[in-house]
C-alpha cells in the first residue's frame, strides 16, 4: 500500500510549508488536569479546563506553585495546567517547561508526555514529539485519541506518511465523534503498489 497526499508534488510542499507554519495550532491537548487541593491550584485547573487562557490565568497557576501547600500529584497537575494555558497563548517553550517539570515530579502522568508532544510540535521539534506521544500512549492517557493525533502531526512532518496516517486512523477510531482527525485523513489517498 503507498500513501500519498491528494496534491501534486507542487502542492504537497506548499501543504506541507503551511502545516509546519500551523503545526503547533494543530496540536491537540489535554484540557486541564484535575486538582483536588482547592484554592488556587483549583482555580488554575478550571481555568485550563474551560481554554481560559490568559496572562492573569497564568499569574495564577503561577502563584499556586510558588504559594499553595500541593502535593506531588497537584504540584506536577498544576504544572500541567499552567503548560496547557501557554500551549494556547502559543508559548511553546514557557509550555515546554512546565511539562519538563510535571514529568520530574510525576513521570507516569500520560497526560504531561501528551502536552509535552504538543509544544514540541508548535517548536518544531518533531522527532522529540513523536517520543513523548508515544510515552503518552504507553501510560496509558485519558485521552489517548489525542496521543495519536499529535504522534500523527509529528509523524508527517517528519515524512513517516503511512505511520501518521496510521496514527490519524487511530485518534479517529477511538473518537469517531473529533472531526480533527477525519479531516487529516481526507488529504491522504490510499492506492496498491
Amino acid at each position: 500500500m503507498l500513501l500519498r497526499p491528494l496534491n501534486t508534488r507542487l502542492l504537497v510542499v506548499a501543504g506541507l510549508v503551511a502545516c509546519m507554519l500551523s503545526a503547533g495550532a494543530r496540536a491537540a491537548r489535554a484540557d486541564g488536569f484535575v486538582i483536588t487541593s482547592g484554592g488556587r491550584a483549583q482555580d488554575c485547573y478550571l481555568a485550563a479546563k474551560a481554554g481560559a487562557a490568559t496572562p492573569r490565568n497564568v499569574t495564577l497557576c503561577t502563584e499556586a506553585l510558588d504559594q499553595d501547600l500541593l502535593d506531588r500529584r497537584d504540584r506536577a497537575g498544576t504544572n500541567i495546567n499552567r503548560g496547557t494555558l501557554q500551549l494556547k497563548l502559543k508559548a511553546y517553550a514557557e509550555a515546554l517547561t512546565d511539562f519538563d517539570a510535571a514529568i520530574a515530579l510525576a513521570p507516569e502522568l500520560g497526560e504531561a508526555h501528551l502536552n509535552r508532544a504538543a509544544a514540541l510540535i508548535g517548536l518544531r521539534r518533531y522527532p522529540e514529539a513523536v517520543a513523548s506521544a508515544t510515552r503518552s500512549i504507553e501510560l496509558k492517557t485519558s485521552e489517548p485519541e489525542k496521543a495519536y493525533f499529535n504522534r500523527a502531526t509529528a509523524r508527517e512532518l517528519t515524512d513517516d506518511v503511512k505511520g501518521a496516517y496510521d496514527d490519524y486512523r487511530t485518534a479517529s477510531e477511538i473518537a469517531p465523534t473529533w472531526e480533527a482527525p477525519k479531516a487529516e485523513l481526507k488529504r491522504f489517498k490510499v492506492t496498491p503498489r
